[in-house]
């Protein structure tokens, strides 16, 4: 049984931004290569760095969910 756990491929999970994470940046911390980070409804006030990860951003929805930096910057890099 140890043998089949050391070989089973790891499962992709969904990290919830605003219950188990507090920003979004948090969330794409903690998020491993295969996993979605959930971005709920609303305007995001973050500029957000996704270097490295093969991660899936996933939102509400255009116009629902909406990352914005609050400068000159790009929102995402």
């Amino acid at each position: 049984m140890l043998i089949l756990a050391l070989f089973s491929p790891s499962l992709a999970a969904t990290l919830e931004v605003g219950s188990a994470y507090a920003t979004v940046q948090d969330a794409i911390d903690a998020a491993n290569d295969g996993d979605t980070v959930h971005i709920p409804t609303g305007t995001w006030a973050e500029h957000i760095d996704i270097t490295g990860k093969a991660i899936t951003l996933a939102g509400d929805g255009s116009g629902a969910t909406i990352l914005s930096p609050g400068t000159n910057h790009d929102a995402i890099s």
